[in-house]
């Protein structure tokens, strides 16, 4: 479904002669129908691959390749759900949400019937005619996810989309996405800093390190669902998640200038990758 090989993200400042290696060396294969949740340090990347993955940037180094295509660009295929969730606040609950099927040149009747579904879907059938204003932080971001899965895009792409919530809020959310995605038999890449939401929605967890960030960890969970976070299997699995994102945040050999390279004003791509080359290998030296 997704193939991420070899992707390295450098970002470069050419007033300070300087560049960050935001991800490095990144193999990942996401299966159709998978909830992937990616976890790690504030820092480590997260949103640059998600952003890649939409399309909203490019790799420095690989390709990430969604239905065997190269992803050059964004496309309603891979759609984004973010913490924010930038509702258009003049516009009502159901212009809102159908707003995106109007830029793609869907017909009135037709985007009319799919937002009232996936209003249902979400719960949200009685405010269709409400403004933003008037709804709850869950509430909008619920019609953040319906105008996204109106798009009926082959990939989700969820950037902590309930990190701004309250405790209860969020499980309550994270529950109904259970339920959608079962609904909608969608492919779901969810990014959180959270571990409780972490192992209730994972079919697989994928931890990653500090800047620049690379796999360093992935943990297959087979619960059946829903999950009591309670449960011995559960809080094990947490611990374990625990313990290692400890080792990422505090490694023994401490990190090396968090991922920066000297780079000249002039720099194109191609020195930045072989600069980045270099690096990698010195840093695979001093870990020998």
């Amino acid at each position: 479904m997704l193939e991420i090989g070899g992707v390295s993200k450098v970002f470069h400042d050419r007033r300070k002669g300087r560049g960050v290696i935001a991800l490095r060396d990144i193999h990942l294969s996401v299966a159709r129908n998978e909830f992937l949740v990616i976890i790690g340090p504030s820092g480590c990347g997260k949103s640059t691959l998600i952003n890649m993955i939409a399309g909203f940037d490019r790799p420095t180094r690989g390709r990430i390749l969604h239905e065997g295509e190269v992803v050059t660009g964004p496309s309603p295929r891979r759609a984004v759900v973010f913490q924010d969730h930038s509702l258009f606040p003049w516009m009502s609950v159901m212009e809102n949400i159908e707003f995106g099927l109007v830029s793609n040149g869907i017909s009135p009747s037709v985007r009319r019937k799919t937002a009232l579904h996936y209003l249902e879907l979400v719960g949200l059938s009685d405010f269709k005619d409400a403004r933003p204003c008037e709804l709850s932080g869950g509430m909008m971001q619920k019609v953040a996810v319906a105008r996204t899965l109106a798009l009926e895009p082959d990939l989700l792409l969820m950037d902590e989309p309930f990190g701004s919530l309250d405790e209860e809020t969020r499980r309550r959310m994270d529950r109904e996405l259970l339920s959608i995605w079962k609904k909608e038999k969608k492919t779901v890449i969810f990014i959180t800093h959270n571990l409780e939401e972490a192992v209730l929605l994972a079919d697989r967890i994928v931890l990653m390190s500090t800047r620049p960030g690379e796999v360093e960890a992935e943990w297959i969970v087979r619960r059946e669902r829903p999950r009591d976070p309670m449960s011995p299997c559960m809080c094990e699995l947490k611990r374990e998640i625990s313990a290692r994102l400890t080792g990422v945040y505090h490694p023994e050999n401490g990190e090396q200038n968090h991922g920066q390279i000297p780079v000249e004003i002039e720099t194109e791509c191609s020195s930045l990758r072989d600069k980045l080359a270099e690096h990698s290998i010195e840093k695979l030296k001093m870990r020998r």
